[in-house]
This record gives structure tokens, C-alpha cells and sequence, in this order.
């Protein structure tokens, strides 16, 4: 395919960046948890982590985006459930959950925080596509945690040897 390749310069970054962060919830036995909130679930990096995630097993992968974007996040097929923005009551609050932010929009993890509890086992920020949204104070569960892919390159390489790193990038 002639375009293929800037197709790969494109999403590569942004597939791996989401193949390592299920590496690292997969290499800490998801905290425990059943689950994994995924906030911005229709972004690429998103999807590629779900994916990964889905293919997996380990937990139950539930997407949230906005109400525009619910029925291409369940077209993708590697979401257990798609929750909106408008409906984060629907989040199963009973059962332990890890989340992981693609977007940065505090309020919004804020409001995952306090609906979940004391059941969020682990907090991952990844990216920061809303810069521009308000602050908001995360007073339930730990602390967030920012995620940069390229800091866990070298542990993957460590634990997988350099030709099991290219083996596992390029099968996912």
C-alpha cells in the first residue's frame, strides 16, 4: 500500500504510547482491579490501549467519551461498555477500577475519582488534549499519575530483551 507509511509515521507513536501503558497496568496485575476506565476512549492512543487491554482479558474495559462520539467508540468492538461524559453515574461504583486519562480534563477525572471512591486502585494520566479545561482538586483515591511512553521503553527492553520488544510492538 503507498500510503501506508505515512499512515505508520502517524499512529505508530500514538498506538505504542497506549500498548505500553496496558504493558504497565498488565506488569502491576491491573492494581487488583476488574476494571479500567478509559477517559477520551475515542482517541487513537485510547483505542490502541483498549486493544491491547480487550485482547488481554484481565479486566473489563469500559470506554467514556462524549455523547457524539458513543456509537464510534462502540464500533470499535474493544470496549465492554461506553459510558458519556453526561452519564458517569452509569460506571459500575461497586467494583475496584483502575483509570487511565488520555485527555487531561480534570473536572471530568475529578468526577471519576468521586464516583468511584475508594475503589480507584490507580490513576494514570496520559495526555493533556484539554490543557485548556478548568482545575479540579482529585479528593477521592490516589493521586494521578503521569505515563510517558518513553520512560517505559526501557524497562520493556530490560524485561523482553531488544528482539521480544520488537517481536510484541510489532504483533500488537
Amino acid at each position: 500500500d503507498a500510503d501506508a507509511e505515512d499512515r505508520h509515521a502517524l499512529l505508530r507513536g500514538l498506538f505504542l504510547t497506549g500498548f505500553l501503558a496496558e504493558e504497565f497496568f498488565a506488569n502491576a496485575d491491573y492494581h487488583g482491579a476488574e476494571s479500567v476506565i478509559v477517559l477520551s476512549a475515542s482517541s487513537k492512543t485510547a483505542i490502541g490501549f483498549a486493544q491491547n487491554a480487550k485482547t488481554r482479558g484481565a479486566v473489563r474495559v469500559v470506554g467514556v467519551t462524549s455523547s457524539a462520539n458513543t456509537d464510534f467508540v462502540r464500533s470499535v468492538g474493544s470496549y465492554d461498555d461506553v459510558v458519556s461524559y453526561d452519564d458517569l453515574g452509569a460506571i459500575d461504583a461497586t467494583a475496584d477500577a483502575v483509570i487511565i486519562d488520555m485527555a487531561g480534563n480534570r473536572s471530568v477525572l475529578a468526577d471519576v475519582h468521586a464516583h468511584l471512591g475508594d475503589h480507584v486502585r490507580y490513576s494514570m494520566a496520559v495526555g493533556m488534549s484539554h490543557h485548556d479545561a478548568p482545575p479540579a482538586d482529585i479528593e477521592h483515591g490516589p493521586a494521578p499519575q503521569m505515563f510517558f511512553a518513553p520512560s517505559e521503553i526501557p524497562r520493556r527492553l530490560e524485561a523482553w530483551g531488544p528482539a521480544g520488544y520488537q517481536e510484541r510492538t510489532s504483533a500488537a
